[in-house]
């Protein structure tokens, strides 16, 4: 059974924008958080985490993100680091090996 996902106001705060587009521009593609997954080399647990604001984006998610989705953000790992915790730690997992 999936989760009823959070409701996101983007416009609270960078951190909610981000999990709002992470939700809102795959499901334009028509892309499942699987086939993301694979495209940004991330397990999709943690494209779900990241999407339900369960864990924080690393800089190297949101970059990978960022070119997977074209979202032309300009920098992509300023805004993941911005919304990283106050002592600069992160909650993303690094990249799948393979």
């Amino acid at each position: 059974m999936s989760q009823t996902p959070r409701t996101l106001q983007p416009a609270l705060s960078e951190r909610h924008f981000f999990e709002a587009e992470l939700r809102r521009r795959p499901e334009r593609a028509n892309l499942s958080r699987v086939r993301l997954s694979v495209m940004i080399r991330f397990g999709a647990d943690l494209v779900c985490r990241v999407e339900t604001v369960d864990r924080l984006p690393s800089c190297e998610f949101a970059e990978a993100c960022d070119k997977a989705l074209a979202t032309g953000c300009p920098d992509a790992s300023a805004t993941a680091a911005r919304i990283s915790t106050p002592d600069g730690r992160t909650f993303a997992s690094s990249p799948r090996r393979g």
